[in-house]
């Protein structure tokens, strides 16, 4: 049973009521998005291309190429 918080200053901590007020940076359009499927949860990661390798052997098996076709 989920228990309720009437605290306004901790339930202002809380991670799912936070948002992000910053400069968002655009990715350049030759930058990769993949997918890592951890065991905890899936999550993706945009990066270089020139970086693929690094991430292939830190990642391994987890790291899901995205299907580029052009």
């Amino acid at each position: 049973m989920a228990i309720q918080i009437k605290n306004k200053a901790a339930l202002a901590h809380r991670l799912d009521q936070q948002t992000y007020k910053g400069e968002i940076r655009k990715d350049p359009d030759y930058y990769i998005t993949c997918v890592v499927m951890d065991e905890r949860k899936p999550f993706t990661i945009t990066f270089n291309p020139v970086l693929l390798d690094k991430k292939i052997e830190k990642y391994g098996d987890r790291l899901i190429l995205p299907n580029v076709t052009k």
